[in-house]
């Protein structure tokens, strides 16, 4: 459940060289993105990676707080990416379904439990669960990418503090409802990430292996905010490598609310009275590298 960053794009690539999983389906949210352009770009990885069995659904979810217009336009350009442009999509995958109705259809028809992998705004999954309360028992967890406990958060807004971040910002109530729902939530949030920043060793490494279709893609991915941003991270790869290598991470149980109104709205913080989840607190840096290239080179 993504939002078209280039973070989510990244994620998505590493979660389909899982080969130890498999994809129900994808749902994209109108977040940190042109939505449109989101979806075609995540049919056109599907198509890289032979996936035509993974079907699509578009959010038509409205924010409470939108994401920068100029941060939604600048991701446009990964349909312009070569490798991507190739590739011939078949709009077959994509589903007209309200997106909460299609991920309630998918989890409940698994015979197995199901992990969401949510990297964007909470609004689809809160709605699911809300909707759908027999799907409660089907999900085994939610890896959650969001919030931000010891850092600053990433909201620059009008009359806030700054203090929230911006998957959650974007439905405060969403995420509350989620944060609420008995099942278990391992988020990863802003204070983890900025443990894996984007930089020279990292592009340096993918670099060498752009004879890899992949790793010439993730270069191209991530080479554009990386000539443009002060900082960025590995944001919604976190949980992704969580689940192909769990061992690299260490995560402490909080009990935390979120914050629904003034001039912190949307700040999840730790309270006696709040909700369980499970934090990502330290991550081995080198080894996720390591696993993160290696994966790259799968072809």
């Amino acid at each position: 459940d993504h939002d078209g960053s280039v973070d989510d794009f990244v994620a998505l690539i590493t979660l389909l060289t899982l080969s130890d999983y498999k994809i129900s389906g994808i749902t994209v949210t109108g977040g940190n993105c042109i939505l449109d352009s989101a979806v075609e770009t995540t049919l056109e990885i599907l198509s890289l990676f032979c996936r035509y069995d993974v079907e699509v659904c578009k959010s038509n979810a409205k924010p409470k707080v939108p994401f920068p217009q100029e941060w939604q336009e600048k991701n446009h350009f990964i349909t312009q990416v070569d490798i991507l442009k190739k590739q011939k999509i078949k709009p077959s995958q994509l589903v007209d379904a309200e997106a909460h109705d299609f991920l309630a259809k998918k989890i409940l028809a698994e015979k197995e439990n199901v992990t969401i992998v949510m990297t964007g705004p909470s609004v689809n999954v809160a709605t699911m669960l809300e909707k759908y309360p027999e799907v409660h028992n089907k999900i085994d967890r939610i890896l959650w990418m969001g919030g931000a406990f010891l850092s600053d958060g990433n909201v620059i807004y009008p009359d806030h503090d700054g203090s929230a971040e911006w998957n959650i910002f974007w439905d405060p109530s969403a995420a509350l409802s989620v944060l609420k729902a008995d099942v278990t939530k391992l988020m990863f949030p802003l204070d983890v990430s900025y443990m894996l920043p984007v930089d020279n060793y990292l592009m340096f490494f993918i670099e060498k292996n752009t004879q890899y279709k992949l790793s010439s893609l993730v270069y191209q991915l991530f080479k554009a905010d990386y000539e443009v941003k002060d900082r960025y991270y590995m944001f919604d790869v976190l949980p992704v490598v969580y689940l192909g290598a769990p061992d690299l991470f260490h995560f402490d149980s909080k009990s935390v609310n979120i914050e629904q109104r003034g001039t912190s709205k949307g700040n999840i913080y730790r309270t006696t009275n709040g909700y369980k989840v499970k934090q990502a607190k330290i991550v081995d840096e080198d080894s996720f590298y390591e696993y993160f290239i290696k994966q790259l080179t799968l072809f």
